[in-house]
């Protein structure tokens, strides 16, 4: 594929991420999923919350997704949106831990 492709194809992966999360979060996660969420807006009694559960089941199904690739082609574009996901959520938790 070309450079061109290779950055749309990036980019539509980013955005399909970004509205799934949005999605998730809305109708799952404050939905019947709510179980799970709550604990992630009451205080904090320890290092996990039953919210990080959601992040175990998520990457769970990412591992599905991208482990039976027969071509085994070049994974970057599917990695890299997951890595920003992770870089940005867990920064953002551990800048919010920090604040006194």
């Amino acid at each position: 594929m070309s450079p061109l492709t290779n950055m749309l194809v990036f980019l539509a992966t980013l955005a399909g991420m970004e509205v799934f999360a949005w999605w998730a979060h809305k109708y799952v996660m404050h939905g019947w999923g709510w179980g799970w969420h709550k604990s992630h807006h009451e205080p904090r009694s320890g290092w996990f919350e039953k919210n990080d559960l959601y992040a175990v089941v998520f990457a769970g199904v990412g591992v599905l997704l991208i482990a039976p690739d027969p071509a085994d082609r070049p994974r970057h574009g599917r990695l890299s949106p997951a890595g920003m996901d992770r870089r940005w959520h867990d920064g953002l938790r551990l800048s919010l831990l920090r604040r006194p």
